[in-house]
């Protein structure tokens, strides 16, 4: 059983559906946010889900004040309203609103499709969940981009977001994505791998081992990744407990059965991020110690809203 604890609530974040959760809890200040210290949308930031959400943002601003840091994640057509030039409106049209620092640009930006489903699989392999055909050229593929990759919790996302929330660049040992992108000796394996990436329908790729096994832990489809794997690998950043507020000089990897990094999917509001071993889910209620809450580094004072 829990106990309840007094908390204060530092972080509010939401994912895909979870803007509603997050717009209404704003909205009808369901929750003390005037401490809130960050405001994370990670590929959901649409104009209007259950309410205005630049409504809902400004209503943030006024009630944290200044320390307030907004960060979005832009990964998808589908996760966001957006101009005809693929900007979030809610930017474009309330300028001030969301400092162009906050912005993590990853519109399906062909490293960020690599590294996320290479990571899917990576994940699916130590778990037992598939295996790669031993000799075939997607082993050889895969294989190369094990060579160039830093461990998860070593790449961040946009070496100017962590600037604008932390007033400092990434700490020693943590690469900033775009330089691991544009590596010259990174660009041929990251091509040479994206080559399988291919369609679900088609045996033997990418995205057929992916959505075929289920490795986010439910079905999808092609170019859906984009989106459903963003957590797994930049979740972390912003999170209270996880890094960021630790200052990230180093990530623990997780305990076995713990090595993909997921969040509750969808939620409506009030949750805590939690590590989900393979085929389950552990979740930690607000304001409640358990179990997961330690296995993070969570501390029952340091609570978030995860919409």
């Amino acid at each position: 059983m829990g106990r309840t604890v007094e908390y204060r609530t530092t972080v509010a974040a939401a994912f895909s559906t979870g803007i509603n959760g997050l717009n209404q809890t704003l909205l009808h200040n369901l929750v003390d946010v005037s401490k809130l210290e960050r405001l994370v949308i990670y590929d959901c930031l649409y104009a209007q889900s259950s309410g205005d959400t630049a409504a809902a943002l400004t209503l943030a601003k006024s009630r944290a004040g200044l320390k307030l840091k907004i960060v979005v994640y832009e990964c998808t057509t589908g996760g966001n309203s957006l101009t005809t030039g693929n900007e979030l409106s809610v930017a474009v049209k309330n300028p001030g609103l969301i400092p162009s620092a906050g912005i993590v640009n990853l519109f399906y930006v062909p490293a960020y499709t690599a590294l996320i489903t290479f990571r899917s699989l990576e994940g699916g392999i130590a778990d037992g969940v598939l295996t790669l055909s031993s000799g075939t050229p997607l082993e050889s593929a895969f294989n190369a981009m094990k060579g160039i990759t830093p461990a998860r919790g070593a790449v961040v996302s946009s070496a100017a977001t962590w600037r604008h929330v932390f007033g400092s660049g990434p700490p020693a040992g943590k690469v900033p994505f775009e330089t691991w992108a544009s590596d010259k000796t990174n660009l041929p394996v990251i091509s040479g791998f994206l080559k399988f990436l291919r369609s679900k329908s088609k045996a033997d790729t990418v995205r057929e081992l992916i959505w075929g096994n289920q490795l986010p832990g439910w079905p999808g489809g092609d170019g859906e990744e984009n989106h459903d794997l963003l957590l797994p690998d930049f979740g972390w950043e912003y999170l209270p407990g996880l890094t960021g507020d630790r200052v990230a000089a180093s990530m623990q990897p997780l305990p076995t059965g713990y090595r993909n990094l997921t969040f509750v999917h969808r939620v409506r509001q009030g949750y805590f991020a939690h590590a989900t071993p393979p085929r389950s889910t552990a979740v930690c209620a607000r304001g409640t110690v358990s179990t997961s809450a330690v296995l993070l580094g969570l501390s029952a004072t340091e609570s978030q809203i995860f919409a």
